[in-house]
């Protein structure tokens, strides 16, 4: 029935928006979920590549990516933009006020998608399933196994020091080694795996782009890159204007760039030159995080190739993917407004 397919979306995307700050790994989380959504659309009786098929899988991809920017331990990528704050920014910005700030946007994103999935793509025909059906695939599932147990403390012990080092004042790395402590402890992480799972190619080059910012201020780049934007702040007139036109020049950036570098790249150029644009820089910094998770054309994002791949293109068209990129922009656009008199009334912007 139509409240099947709108219980489905609503459990994928709330679903998506819970363990997003358990597992930093966008791609992760949605080649994990891509297979599940296409379960459950065969268990719910939808044929391939339809309307409810693909508001499924778009509701995986939305839920489990799409939030990321929303947790600081949503993605790797937020700490970096961390690292390019000035130091009292970085103090300041601990795991609950980052998600506080972001607070209007996760609401406007949340009820946008919501609206999107069940709007653009409603399901053609009803929904096959029975509850016994429902049943079998939640017995399928089974219980937790004992190292999912110690993953979940580990997480747990992780996300609690996030949540109270403004109290106890502990470095990010020390609460990091103590949850991976408490995995290889637990029986949940071994050395094998310590060694191969681990993409330690990709940590040494993060270590590296995490001193970049520093370098970039002492060179005077990003003096000469605010300079570059003056104009753009003059002709937007006011800081809110200013903030949306930013999001704007993200996204057409994302027309010709792949999402990570041009987080990347983005980052590094106009965060450190914020204070000179009148913004704070975690405004900047997240706008750029926010808007880089859009696409308007499916071969510009990795995160629906990965759910398009992982359900063996059964789930929807490009043509879906087309119209579900334009909404997912739209929406994120509209977060970033909605966000302007929200950072007003908390000092975030002036």
């Amino acid at each position: 029935t139509a409240s099947g397919l709108l219980d489905a979306v609503n459990d994928l995307l709330v679903g998506g928006f819970l363990i997003t700050p358990l597992v930093p790994l966008a791609t992760a989380r949605v080649s994990a979920i891509a297979p599940l959504a296409r379960e459950l659309a065969q268990a719910m009786g939808y044929p391939p590549r339809s309307r409810g098929t693909a508001a499924l899988s778009f509701a995986a991809l939305v839920g489990y990516g799409s939030f990321s920017s929303i947790f600081l331990t949503g993605l790797a990528m937020n700490f970096f933009v961390i690292e390019l704050l000035p130091l009292a920014d970085r103090a300041r910005f601990d795991w609950l006020t980052w998600f506080v700030s972001a607070g209007a946007a996760a609401a406007v994103l949340i009820a946008g998608m919501a609206v999107v999935l069940l709007g653009v793509f409603r399901a053609e025909t009803a929904s096959k399933a029975t509850p016994e059906v429902l049943r079998r695939q939640e017995r399928v599932l089974g219980p937790l196994s004992p190292g999912e147990w110690v993953t979940i403390a580990a997480v747990a012990v992780l996300l609690g020091g996030l949540l109270l080092q403004p109290v106890f004042r502990v470095e990010t790395a020390w609460l990091a080694i103590g949850a991976i402590a408490v995995a290889m402890t637990g029986g949940a992480l071994d050395r094998e795996g310590f060694r191969s799972a681990i993409d330690w190619g990709f940590l040494v080059l993060f270590g590296v782009l995490l001193g970049t910012g520093g370098v970039l201020h002492s060179a005077d780049v990003d003096r000469w890159i605010a300079d570059s934007l003056l104009p753009l702040t003059r002709a937007a007139g006011s800081q809110g204007v200013l903030v949306v036109l930013l999001g704007v020049v993200v996204i057409a950036c994302r027309l010709v760039l792949p999402r990570q570098p041009a987080t990347l790249l983005l980052s590094l150029a106009l965060v450190p030159a914020a204070p000179r644009l009148g913004l704070e820089p975690w405004v900047v910094g997240f706008i750029v995080l926010l808007a880089a998770n859009t696409w308007l054309h499916p071969t510009l994002h990795d995160w629906y190739r990965l759910t398009r791949d992982a359900t063996g293109g059964e789930m929807f068209t490009d043509r879906h993917g087309i119209l579900m990129g334009i909404a997912v922009t739209v929406v994120m656009l509209l977060a970033i407004a909605a966000s302007v008199p929200y950072w007003r009334a908390i000092g975030l912007l002036a």
